[in-house]
């Protein structure tokens, strides 16, 4: 059960998590944003479970977080927005386990097609980004950001360029 302070506590544990883990700043933020977006969304839709008063395994299921994805993030955000803020309650529920706050990542018994991801990022970066998330890392980019702005190349040069796959 969370009661306003539990709540506030588990923010700011979860975020310290986030910190020792080296994720950015804005990344910590971002998360921690996509949680209370989640949490909010919970407590308006659920009217028979109330947040204070029920177990975060009973928040945080798999049909919980499609029935969000379907019927909150698909309609007020950009497929991106929408995707970032899965992956903040997908590293959340990743956290959750950790700790013993719930029994099992609800994440997990979702099919890969709804992993918050926009395309996959299995293959072996051409020479030149290898290069650059090197550099990134001596300047002391977090493994996490440099992953993401990876991301972010792959997906752009997917875009940019559509009769090479996606």
């Amino acid at each position: 059960m969370l009661s306003s302070p539990a709540l506030k506590t588990l923010l700011k544990d979860f975020a310290q998590d986030l910190r020792i883990d080296k994720y950015s700043q804005s990344t910590v933020k971002n998360y921690k944003s996509d949680l209370k977006i989640f949490l909010s969304w919970f407590q308006k839709n659920t009217p028979q479970k109330d947040l204070f008063s029920s177990p975060l395994s009973q928040i945080f299921t798999s049909r919980l977080i499609k029935d969000y994805q379907k019927q909150y993030l698909t309609k007020r955000y950009d497929k991106k927005t929408a995707i970032r803020r899965l992956a903040g309650l997908k590293v959340f529920c990743q956290y959750a386990q950790k700790k013993t706050l719930i029994h099992a990542n609800p994440f997990s018994a979702l099919p890969s097609s709804f992993s918050p991801s926009l395309a996959s990022t299995n293959q072996k970066p051409a020479p030149i980004l290898e290069a650059w998330q090197k550099d990134l890392l001596k300047k002391g980019k977090s493994p996490h950001t440099i992953k993401n702005y990876a991301s972010d190349l792959r997906h752009f040069f997917a875009w940019a360029n559509p009769k090479n796959g996606s």
